[in-house]
């Protein structure tokens, strides 16, 4: 098909996945068309490589990459979300996590939370020092389940605990359901 005119079928599937997937996966759609015949012709109808990124699109990523849905963002910059994770790491942007996890939280309300938010919640609130009486350490703190159940988490039914005093506990590692061991 050397030398061929391209179609006007053929320029609109170039147009369409050039500058988001690359040349390899156009020139698979195109079984007839070489990946070398694809990045000739998106060159001459001038469409980008998704591998470049203009100004304007630079401004948007520093902008709403940090807390942006990711969704909104592929749809702006017409690129996939591996493109645009790599063009953020060759910027020095990084996506701001704890954000994310608090809206996750914020979704999954009445659902049971994660034990990692469990815990920073409830070292947030009362301190990261262990709980049991007299006990002052603050190196390595678990939430313990006073009742055993670990789908629990009402703030009631949890306490700060250091390994030590944790693993004396009658329920700990689902050993039994209540209080301390006797």
């Amino acid at each position: 098909m050397a030398g061929e005119t391209w179609t006007n079928e053929e320029n609109n599937i170039l147009k369409k996945y050039y500058s988001q997937h690359g040349a390899d996966i156009v020139s698979k759609k195109l079984d007839k068309r070489t990946r070398t015949a694809v990045i000739g012709q998106a060159s001459r109808l001038g469409i980008p490589s998704g591998r470049f990124i203009r100004e304007e699109e630079i401004e948007y990523l520093k902008e709403y990459y940090i807390r942006g849905n990711k969704e909104d963002i592929e749809d702006k910059l017409g690129k996939s979300w591996g493109t645009i994770k790599a063009l953020a790491f060759r910027l020095g942007i990084k996506r701001d996590v704890s954000f994310f996890l608090k809206e996750a939280n914020k979704k999954r309300f009445g659902r049971k939370r994660s034990r990692v938010f469990v815990k920073n919640k409830l070292i947030n609130e009362r301190g990261k020092i262990c709980e049991h009486k007299m006990c002052t350490w603050t190196q390595t703190i678990e939430p313990h389940h006073l009742d055993g159940d670990t789908s629990n988490n009402k703030d009631s039914n949890l306490m700060l605990l250091c390994p030590n005093h944790h693993s004396v506990t009658d329920n700990h590692a689902h050993q039994g359901n209540n209080g301390w061991k006797k």
